[in-house]
């Protein structure tokens, strides 16, 4: 899964800061906070699209192994449990 230190291992180590802080003035949050909402939104259209696939099976495919731990990332960025999601979505 992507995040901050795959990138950065790329790069040198002058040139990390200067890419967290054009990364944020660009896209406005951190690279870790940009990455997480993307894979709750990905979360979020799967758990509207897919109604077959387990909470737990979606949380997986977007990179958690713990349903509890994909819940309460999802809770902390959508406002919602995967669970009050999905039913809103009805």
């Amino acid at each position: 899964k992507p995040n901050f230190r795959l990138l950065s291992s790329l790069l040198s180590e002058n040139a990390q800061p200067k890419v967290k802080k054009c990364f944020q003035s660009i896209t406005g949050s951190t690279i870790g906070a940009w990455v997480t909402t993307c894979r709750m939104n990905r979360a979020a259209e799967m758990l509207r699209s897919d109604r077959e696939k387990s909470i737990a099976d979606v949380g997986c495919c977007v990179g958690y192994d713990s349903a509890s731990k994909f819940a309460a990332a999802f809770k902390a960025v959508k406002g919602k449990t995967p669970l009050e999601y999905r039913r809103e979505g009805q």
